[in-house]
């Protein structure tokens, strides 16, 4: 396993790529995480209480292609001693880093990469060509990788797991008051679509929003997307009725998603879908925008309802109905609860994660001995 930074792009992303290791570690697979310090200090060599080893190289002074040629230059020295059966590098640098021939790889793109990937770069297309393997994490994905050079039969989607005894609809639920409760999930950026949930909430006079995620400031009231979001909700008569709670921890998380009636995932983009799966695993109805991954995660009318991105109106219309009917909220709980635990559950996913692996091994042995 590669994350040539340890930070990645987002907390997010960190904790699944630790997660993955983790879970790979359980099923008695020898795990190491190579990463580059994101300050200068010393080469440390550890074991995680998780099973899987950690090794985060120097960062030095290097930046940009320097600091990711320095990192292939320690894999290379590292892989001429101990040669992993496969490499999995998490990113756009990983993938560089990790280079062709030596190994087998199976390249992943996190959210920067996600984001790039309607127009990729040369370099997204030298990672792509020199991996045996790529994952998406869902079927929009697999298509935009095409951009990338990437033909179907060289993609598996792979969406990312999740742990349905940690995210369950029994255990803990956080306090609430007499209203009903709409959550929305995500780090409090432009690009989140709490503008659309706060637009929406007119059409549900009775309800709270409650906004869950990552602020930037550390100061709350002094960030710039929480001052625009509450002049926008004092604009809409709502300003009363909603509220952040800055970023919940993990462990926190399941306690707050039990405790709302609906949670929204409404973004610009979501390349994971993971926060409507979490909520579904819960047993909470998902209403979600039609972008990304989302459209693969919620079946529209089954497990949740799809809605236009961007349209306050038809979030607020669907919303409406949703709270007014307990009924088909619960048949939408069962109905996440079991999508959940069958297609995102670490039961499922791990042994794709192998099964892809395992092509990436065969497909380098076969060019090898053709060479």
């Amino acid at each position: 396993m590669v994350a040539a930074s340890w930070d990645l792009d987002a907390d997010e992303d960190r904790a699944y790529v630790a997660e993955l290791c983790s879970v790979l570690s359980r099923d008695d697979h020898d795990v190491v995480l190579y990463t580059r310090r994101d300050s200068p200090g010393p080469r440390e060599r550890r074991r995680t209480p998780h099973g899987y080893e950690i090794v985060r190289v120097s960062a030095g002074s290097d930046t940009g292609d320097e600091a990711v040629d320095g990192f292939a230059s320690f894999l290379e020295r590292e892989w001429d001693e101990r040669p992993p059966d496969v490499a999995h590098p998490h990113g756009r640098a990983s993938g560089l880093a990790v280079g062709a021939g030596r190994v087998p790889v199976v390249q992943t793109f996190h959210h920067s990469a996600g984001s790039r990937i309607s127009r990729p770069t040369p370099l997204d297309r030298s990672v792509c060509a020199s991996a045996d393997r790529v994952i998406a994490m869902s079927r929009w994905e697999q298509v935009k990788l095409l951009h990338m050079g990437v033909r179907k039969p060289k993609s598996a989607v792979v969406p990312r797991g999740i742990d349905t005894a940690l995210f369950h609809p029994d255990g803990p639920v956080a306090p609430r008051g007499h209203r009903t409760r709409v959550l929305a999930l995500g780090d409090v950026v432009p690009t989140s679509g709490f503008h659309t949930a706060i637009s929406a909430l007119r059409w549900a006079p009775g309800a709270e929003l409650v906004i869950a995620g990552r602020i930037r400031h550390p100061a709350p009231m002094e960030d710039v997307e929480v001052r625009r979001l509450v002049e926008l909700a004092d604009r809409a008569g709502v300003g009363d009725r909603v509220r952040f709670t800055g970023r919940v921890t993990r462990a926190r998380l399941p306690r707050l998603i039990r405790s709302a009636d609906v949670v929204l995932r409404v973004p610009r983009f979501d390349p994971y879908g993971s926060a409507a799966v979490q909520a579904m695993a819960c047993g909470v109805p998902v209403i979600a925008a039609d972008v990304g991954a989302l459209a693969d995660v919620v079946v529209d009318g089954v497990t949740g309802v799809l809605v236009p991105p961007h349209d306050p109106r038809a979030l607020g219309h669907v919303l409406r109905d949703l709270l007014a009917d307990a009924t088909r909220r619960q048949i939408h709980a069962i109905a996440g609860r079991d999508r959940a635990c069958a297609r995102y559950s670490w039961e499922r996913v791990l042994p794709e994660h192998l099964a892809v692996y395992q092509d990436a091994i065969t497909g380098s042995q076969a060019v090898s001995s053709r060479s």
